[in-house]
């Protein structure tokens, strides 16, 4: 019975195996050629009644490489202020569409839409279409992970416009299955904004006169995310 070596490719080589060892597998194949391959392009090494299986293990792992597009629901909420002038809360709900594996590692890149409130006296509404990444700091079941996203957030009201939005967030990512995930995270983020506001001018022998105007403001966002990746 011949040595078959089984690669990531789907390829089986048949024949006499010369060297295996951690770095590269050597296999002289029926017509007398030479045959080398890296160690990490080798799936398995087996005899002629174990490639069947084999093969098929090769096929399944093909075939999930091929799924590479992955959607994401996350809620979010927290704190919400504009530096020295007033503070509330947040909440968001975004659906994001990307591919989760990049390079043979579960790098998530891609981008969505939501929604953002900021609770401050008033209720601020946005619409955030934002790019996201997300890299794993280990491969495993377990990893943390650190994210970034950028993007433009539209106001939902014509009461203030809206501006450029962006965030970071460092969690932790639990792997369900080769393709699904739940993640938790810390976050910050700041939302540009305009800010309708009233001033008001004195001129002497005449009645105040009030103009109404923009004022551009920053809200910084702050607290706990959560996530699903499917």
């Amino acid at each position: 019975m011949a040595d078959i070596v089984v690669l990531r490719s789907g390829k089986s080589v048949e024949g006499e195996i010369i060297l295996h060892n951690e770095e590269v597998v050597i296999v002289r194949d029926v017509s007398g050629m030479r045959h080398q391959y890296p160690s990490s392009e080798v799936v398995r090494v087996s005899t002629q009644a174990e490639s069947t299986s084999a093969s098929a293990t090769v096929e399944a792992e093909n075939t999930t490489r091929e799924k590479k597009v992955s959607f994401s629901l996350e809620v979010a909420g927290g704190g919400a202020c504009v530096p020295k002038d007033c503070c509330g809360g947040n909440f968001s709900l975004d659906l994001l569409l990307g591919s989760f594996q990049i390079a043979d590692k579960h790098i998530f890149l891609g981008g969505g839409l939501g929604y953002r409130a900021i609770f401050a006296g008033k209720t601020y509404s946005y619409l955030p279409l934002e790019a996201v990444v997300r890299v794993p700091m280990l491969e495993g079941k377990h990893a943390p992970y650190a994210g970034a996203a950028l993007g433009y957030g539209f106001a939902a009201n014509k009461a203030y416009k809206g501006g450029l939005s962006a965030g970071i967030d460092l969690g932790y990512r639990y792997a369900l299955s080769v393709k699904s995930a739940l993640l938790v995270a810390l976050y910050a983020s700041f939302q540009q904004t305009q800010l309708a506001t009233t001033e008001t001018i004195e001129y002497p022998d005449l009645p105040p006169q009030e103009f109404n105007q923009f004022a551009g403001r920053s809200w910084v966002l702050f607290g706990l995310k959560a996530a699903v990746q499917f």
